[in-house]
């Protein structure tokens, strides 16, 4: 499965776009992804699914956090 992701960091004016093929599956909105095993994780916060697309299954927009932050989050402080 191909997917397209949109990448971008707050405050950066570039996207950076890249073709994905490792997924099993289109993330969904408010999922959390990383491009790497060791590389920054991104909030996915817009999906476009593309089914009549030869070339990809979807498109994914996804905004940089925190790890630490959204760790702390989810766990409550206890991380």
């Amino acid at each position: 499965m191909n997917i397209f992701t949109h990448t971008i960091v707050l405050g950066d004016t570039d996207w950076t776009n890249e073709t994905i093929t490792c997924f099993s599956r289109v993330p969904a909105v408010g999922e959390y992804i990383t491009l790497l095993t060791t590389g920054k994780w991104y909030q996915v916060c817009v999906v476009v699914h593309t089914p009549h697309s030869d070339e990809y299954s979807a498109e994914i927009y996804a905004v940089a956090v925190e790890h630490d932050e959204v760790m702390r989050r989810v766990f409550h402080d206890r991380y």
